[in-house]
């Protein structure tokens, strides 16, 4: 069946949106051992990293060099950002610590710097990363549909197209007004709990002190608790105070997709809790996910989806 103008095959526009890569020119990027960046990055403990083969004209890194790091997981999602303007950080030798991470041995990771690389470039010391997150979307050396369907601008119809690895750098696009195109974070999934007996105290999920919505503009949670005896209380709170350690925290509304109503706590007493809450337009810096445990019998299921 011929599809109308203007529409694109989903199995082809789906491989194509997961096939989106960073585009960077300007600076150094360090990425795993076989993936093309300017360094190698490799896990060394819960929260460090060893960097090595570094550029010949780079001696060591400090602390102020590191724009970001990138956790991906071994399914290829973003757990997690590490910013640092948000987040301590120190350099001894080659080894970036990054403090309250919680890297795992499966996981692999990307530096951003904010030093210039030295085939030029038009970044300078006062630019940080984040001004440069353009995008720009690739497709892989998959075949292209042989039917004309109309393209974004910048795409062309091909039999095979050249390989590229995940987030190697690739040429950014603009559309026919001279408007970069920017593509969000690639959603993320990520199990925050899925356990049982957790202790009778406050819980923080990913951690007590962030989790960024940098990069994205919705999350949804959805899980279940089971307690027999006591009660579960899940909250959701945000802050845009840098100082997340100290910040105050407060405690915002979801919308309740299950029962079709606005709340800010979702509580189960004897009894068994299942939830969908959606968090949309969630313009904040940073949020955590609480959940205060009141008897140490239970059952706790929280996934988290950003977009």
């Amino acid at each position: 069946m011929e599809l109308p103008k203007g529409v694109l095959p989903l199995d082809w526009m789906a491989n194509a949106i997961q096939n989106m890569h960073w585009w960077n020119s300007s600076v150094l990027i360090g990425k795993p051992t076989g993936w093309n960046g300017d360094f190698v990055v490799a896990y060394t403990s819960a929260n460090t990293l060893t960097f090595s083969s570094l550029p010949s004209w780079i001696t060591a890194f400090t602390a102020d060099d590191i724009s970001n790091v990138r956790q991906i997981n071994a399914w290829w999602d973003v757990v997690q950002v590490y910013n640092r303007l948000s987040r301590e950080m120190s350099m001894t030798w080659n080894v970036l610590t990054v403090d309250s991470a919680n890297f795992a041995s499966t996981d692999t990771f990307i530096i951003y710097t904010n030093i210039a690389n030295s085939d030029g470039g038009d970044v300078t010391a006062s630019q940080d990363l984040e001004s440069l997150y353009w995008v720009d979307l690739v497709a892989d050396n998959a075949a292209s549909p042989a039917t004309d369907y109309p393209l974004p601008t910048g795409w062309q119809h091909n039999t095979s197209l050249p390989t590229y690895a995940d987030w190697d750098r690739t040429i950014a696009q603009y559309d026919s007004n001279g408007k970069l195109l920017v593509a969000k974070s690639l959603p993320t999934l990520v199990d925050l709990a899925d356990t049982t007996d957790v202790a009778a105290t406050t819980h923080y999920y990913p951690s007590a002190t962030w989790a960024t919505m940098d990069g994205f503009e919705d999350m949804s949670l959805s899980g279940k608790f089971i307690d027999a005896d006591w009660t579960l209380t899940l909250t959701v709170e945000a802050t845009n105070d840098e100082d997340t350690a100290s910040a105050d925290w407060i405690q915002v509304y979801g919308y309740d997709d299950k029962n079709d109503v606005n709340t800010n706590s979702w509580t189960i007493t004897n009894g068994t809790l299942t939830f969908a809450i959606s968090f949309n337009d969630m313009n904040y810096k940073y949020y955590r996910v609480k959940l205060v445990a009141s008897w140490a019998t239970n059952t706790v299921i929280i996934k988290e989806r950003k977009i």
